[in-house]
């Protein structure tokens, strides 16, 4: 995501770079600026320096040449995640430092100011590669159903052990009728094998990759919990012609006016969501419906919009 920031920015003529402690992800096949360092002391030459993570904000407001120009990107919060869970207070001192956070979503936005009512709050949005994220020419073969779960099995709001079970219930139920796909960035197969291990299993695929699955798929399961921020994979579904089911939580919910773009679950209910997968499995004039509705959805989603956003909050910020 702040590749594809880095990436519109320059090409807005605005400068922009990434800079990380480690090499450029091999995973991104294209290039924008990015500087590898051994220290954050170069970021003073910028006006704005954006923290994507309260670690870092933390890090940088140590520093007191940074704090005037400092930002902090919000795309999910950590208070929400299980494994954060020790990092509670230095969560809690990050966000209420007396500095813009930016986030991905108006539901996050929302949250945040719940939590942390004094939080100067930027909702910046969120957006796909719609050269990446296009639908096939045509749809995938009608049989079997490929059904795609994809996410971390150790990020917790991601609910992939919950997701696991879902399939291992589907499969059971149709068989070879149904196909199941589980994209991961990491190798977790000892672990899920415990619980149920997919026909296919994909690691640390590059986003045209992704595309290409999902292309070539009919539904993307997603049963995040409320910790998710935004949830992309599913709108990059969306944009490649899939149909989806996924949990009802505040993000979700909040890309459309009705609730036809998708089939909602409650977060956690085994029983609903295996219901609305079976339904969606079984019924291609449903899948197809949810499938336009979509595309139709996923289209107010870009990064020129985000960046546009950018914008406006830079030339406030530093005029």
């Amino acid at each position: 995501m702040v590749f594809e920031h880095v990436r519109h920015l320059n090409r807005k003529g605005i400068p922009a770079m990434v800079f990380s402690l480690t090499d450029y992800p091999k995973w991104i096949d294209y290039q924008v600026p990015f500087r590898q360092v051994d220290s954050w002391v170069e970021l003073k030459e910028f006006d704005i320096v954006v923290s994507t993570y309260f670690l870092l904000t933390l890090e940088f407001w140590k520093t007191q040449e940074l704090r005037d120009r400092l930002i902090h990107f919000c795309q999910g919060f950590e208070g929400d995640y299980k494994e954060w869970k020790p990092y509670e207070r230095e969560i809690d001192e990050a966000y209420s430092l007396p500095l813009p956070i930016w986030t991905v979503s108006q539901s996050l936005t929302r949250k945040l100011r719940r939590k942390f009512p004094d939080a100067t709050l930027h909702t910046i949005g969120q957006g796909f590669d719609p050269s990446v994220f296009f639908p096939p020419d045509a749809p995938p073969p009608g049989s079997p159903v490929r059904v795609v779960l994809m996410g971390p099995y150790n990020t917790s709001i991601k609910e992939i052990p919950f997701g696991l079970k879902v399939l291992k219930e589907i499969k059971n139920r149709f068989g070879p009728e149904v196909e199941t796909i589980r994209i991961s960035p990491l190798d977790t197969r000892g672990l899920e094998k415990e619980i149920y291990l997919a026909d296919s299993y994909l690691v640390n695929l590059t986003p045209p990759q992704v595309a290409e699955v999902l292309r070539n798929s009919h539904i993307l399961f997603s049963p995040s919990n409320n910790g998710e921020g935004f949830g992309l994979p599913v709108l990059e579904a969306m944009a490649c012609g899939c149909a989806t089911c996924v949990s009802s939580i505040d993000s979700y919910l909040s890309w459309g006016d009705t609730r036809d773009y998708a089939l909602f679950f409650p977060v956690g209910d085994f029983s609903k969501a295996v219901e609305e997968l079976f339904s969606l499995i079984e019924d291609a004039g449903l899948r197809k419906s949810i499938r336009s509705r979509g595309f139709q959805v996923c289209r107010g989603f870009s990064f020129e919009r985000v960046v546009e956003r950018i914008e406006q909050f830079v030339h406030g910020f530093v005029g």
